[in-house]
């Protein structure tokens, strides 16, 4: 059963790894990235993240992103406090069409629920969460 698990985790992370981030609207954003997350496909995740300034990440910054989430996810899978499941709960755009909240509620391994708001910024057209970095 387990490497049944994984290797569908291997197939979903593959075909994200394959598609960019479908950055449509706000909430195909938050969608994209909360399935890489599941799969623990933290580079694809990272696709999906601008700076507080609205400009896509750095290579660099992606990278390093990635492997601080993967370090992290190693300790957290012990635990299981990894992202089981997720449902996006309201979008709301802001009146200039620029920015977006997203509301989201994620359920843990565990079965631990917690809601958060994310942001989001459209630049050159795409919408990227706005990782306040």
């Amino acid at each position: 059963m387990k490497k049944v698990i994984l290797a569908l985790i291997m197939v979903v992370g593959a075909m994200l790894a394959f598609t960019s981030c479908d950055k449509e609207s706000p909430t195909k954003v938050v969608k994209t990235y909360h399935d890489a997350l599941v799969a623990q496909d933290f580079k694809a995740a990272m696709d999906c993240l601008c700076s507080k300034d609205g400009q896509p990440l750095s290579k660099e910054k992606k990278d390093n992103f990635a492997a601080m989430m993967e370090e992290k996810a190693k300790k957290e899978d012990t635990k299981g406090n990894m992202i089981a499941s997720y449902e996006v709960i309201e979008e709301k755009v802001a009146e200039d069409g620029k920015t977006a909240t997203v509301t989201v509620k994620t359920k843990t391994v565990k079965g631990l629920e917690k809601t958060d708001k994310l942001n989001c910024i459209l630049t050159d057209g795409k919408w990227y969460i706005n990782s306040n970095k």
